[in-house]
């Protein structure tokens, strides 16, 4: 589809909050085997099978989806939720604006709201060149894959997932319990900074400007 909100919803949704199985299923319907992860904290590049020694079966989203297991064992009950989704037709990017609140079940009073845009590159195949889960046999327990809108049953598939955190919002994961306003404080002083800055070099600035102009 050329907006497909509804389906990437549901599939944000069984990745962060589903059973290992409907994580396992939804990832391998969606995900290329050679699918990147980008993260402030973590990042899997991609690679297929047959990469690592002794490991054939080993890709990058193996690597992907025993990250969102680890998250779903870190945090056991996740809220999240995707306020909307928009697809960039020229970069073939889904972007799409979640806010979660994220507890660690073994950090008393830990918890972080934090908001977070996830830009999934797409890219449109043919599913027997993507090998999805879709075609094999959990294909049916799985949700329908995504629709190329040009009609030519080609699938989109995500290629690469970048989660993109404002500053602020990243700086709750490393200091709970408030700590986190102190990066609010830094940015209220950045702001004074370059406001007294900008004032004391305005006459240089008109000096620098009139010499370009000559």
């Amino acid at each position: 589809m050329e907006h497909p909100v509804p389906e990437i919803k549901e599939v944000i949704y069984r990745l962060t909050t589903g059973t290992r199985d409907e994580q396992a299923d939804t990832l391998r319907t969606y995900f290329l085997p050679d699918a990147a992860f980008g993260h402030p904290f973590c990042r899997v590049p991609s690679f297929p099978g047959n990469t690592v020694p002794l490991l054939p079966w080993l890709n990058s989203r193996e690597l992907i989806l025993l990250i969102y297991r680890w998250y779903r064992i870190l945090s056991p009950h996740i809220d999240i939720k995707v306020h909307s989704a928009v697809f960039d037709e020229v970069t073939s990017t889904l972007y799409v604006n979640i806010s979660q609140t994220f507890r660690i079940w073994f950090i008393p009073f830990y918890r972080a709201d934090v908001w977070l845009v996830s830009a999934l590159r797409l890219v449109a195949l043919d599913p027997a060149d993507a090998e999805p889960a879709a075609v094999a046999a959990k294909g049916a327990a799985a949700p329908p894959p995504l629709t190329n809108g040009d009609g030519d049953g080609r699938l989109w598939f995500v290629q690469r997932q970048e989660d993109l955190y404002p500053v602020a919002d990243f700086a709750r994961f490393v200091m709970p319990w408030g700590i986190a306003s102190l990066v609010g404080v830094w940015q209220l002083w950045s702001t004074a900074a370059c406001v007294v800055l900008a004032v004391l070099f305005a006459p240089l600035a008109r000096v620098v400007e009139k010499v370009k102009v000559r």
